[in-house]
């Protein structure tokens, strides 16, 4: 598919050529992209997302400044409004490296909000962690990091 588009074909040599893995980018070409544009009832030949957008895009989920979820929300704010990347992370709080007081504010209002799932987890029901961890991630729209917040919440519980 990537050969037999000569614009995909080059905007994949040139995404590579800034330093991306070539798997990776095929990946975000042939899935991701043709998934938001298919979405419209378009094909990759109507992208119109130039080759250093979409590298930067993948060099910021890469570097582990955003996650691959927030990665897939800039992509398709980029191909359905022409968002620029760098602008919509900060506008939408996308960035990994969120506030660890934010986050710890989030976790205590989660936490005084399921008062069920929290005795469950004491008594011992692994599950209801994830029930906690999964409103925490709801309420910071998938922003910060996933681990981090998982980390935190687990100390919290357990103090």
């Amino acid at each position: 598919m990537l050969i037999s588009n000569h614009k995909i074909a080059k905007m994949l040599d040139d995404i590579v050529a800034m330093g991306s893995n070539p798997k990776d980018t095929a990946t975000w070409i042939l899935t991701d992209c043709a998934g938001v544009l298919r979405k419209d009832g378009k094909t990759l030949n109507d992208l119109t997302m130039t080759a250093e957008t979409l590298a930067t895009i993948i060099k910021m989920v890469d570097s582990g400044e955003i996650n691959r979820n927030a990665g897939k929300k800039v992509l398709i704010a980029v191909v359905e409004d022409n968002a620029d990347p760098v602008e919509f992370v900060k506008a939408n709080g996308l960035d990994k490296k969120f506030d660890s007081s934010a986050i710890e504010g989030v976790i205590d209002n989660v936490i005084a909000q399921n008062e069920k799932a929290v005795q469950d987890f004491k008594s011992g029901k692994e599950k209801a962690l994830m029930a906690l961890f999964g409103a925490c991630m709801k309420e910071l729209r998938g922003a910060g990091d996933p681990a981090v917040i998982k980390e935190l919440l687990e100390k919290k519980l357990r103090a």
